[in-house]
């Protein structure tokens, strides 16, 4: 019997659960992934307390994922470079502290020494990271896979490590080809010139400390800074709260109800 409907609840659920998250995902867990440098402290209290939930609905993380997929798939198709990439290598470091330093890079170049992550976004935030470069979220995850893959070579590999540089691959997905207005290629390449491995560690050291402070005092950490607002005066929406974040359920600044898709507290 033919199912349309059925079919497509389907297609969905295997593109969510073929592109579901490979890091950790139990609470109470201290380790500290890549991206979590670059994100917001609230965020990382938040998936230490709860863990990560699995998406229940294609969204922007979903998006992504598909692509490194995608790139995984190409890289082993290719008999011209299949060797000269690796994929998805993850490797931990314990700092002092107690905290582990967990990442997962999607793509090493070991030919030309690049780490190269994959990124799907927009021609504003190609923008946004062309401005603000090492700062910017992607460059501070990448700066975390360089100092991570350095260990890797040292301690695992046992060789002399080369320090890699650090590279995104971005997909404009809203690149059209029909737009007066295009800025970049539908894939794009920036490269980000990071950190030293003594300023990587030290940042990475400090924030998990920040964050284990709140931990002890059982106190949550501040607002986000930047939600990401869209729309006009008195109907806007933190986009970063509807699609980017996986806890706002739990967020005391942010409310969901089937009548308001947001309140946030008169105060802020």
């Amino acid at each position: 019997m033919n199912n349309t409907k059925q079919a497509i609840k389907d297609y969905e659920l295997m593109l969510l659960n073929g592109a579901r998250y490979s890091g950790n995902s139990q609470n109470n867990k201290k380790i500290f992934s890549a991206s979590m440098l670059g994100s917001d402290l609230l965020q990382a209290y938040y998936k230490y307390k709860y863990g990560y939930t699995e998406d229940t609905k294609f969204e922007a993380n979903t998006f992504g994922s598909i692509y490194q997929l995608g790139v995984d798939k190409a890289i082993e198709n290719s008999d011209m470079f299949s060797l000269q990439y690796k994929s998805a290598l993850r490797h931990e470091v314990k700092l002092p502290n107690g905290w582990t330093i967990s990442g997962e890079m999607d793509q090493i170049d070991t030919k030309n020494k690049v780490i190269i992550d994959n990124k799907v976004t927009t021609s504003t935030t190609i923008d946004s990271i062309r401005k603000e470069g090492k700062n910017h979220n992607y460059g501070l995850q990448l700066a975390v896979y360089k100092w991570l893959l350095y260990d890797y070579q040292k301690n695992v590999l046992n060789q002399e490590p080369d320090e890699y540089k650090t590279m995104l691959a971005i997909i404009d997905k809203k690149h059209s080809l029909f737009s007066k207005k295009i800025k970049y290629d539908m894939l794009t390449f920036v490269e980000i010139n990071t950190y030293s491995l003594e300023e990587i560690e030290l940042m990475l050291v400090n924030k998990t400390n920040e964050l284990q402070q709140y931990i002890d005092l059982n106190e949550e950490p501040p607002m986000c800074e930047n939600l990401f607002w869209y729309g006009q005066k008195g109907s806007r929406k933190p986009m970063k709260c509807l699609h980017y974040c996986d806890f706002s359920h739990h967020c005391k600044y942010y409310k969901n109800s089937e009548k308001d898709t947001l309140n946030i507290l008169m105060d802020l």
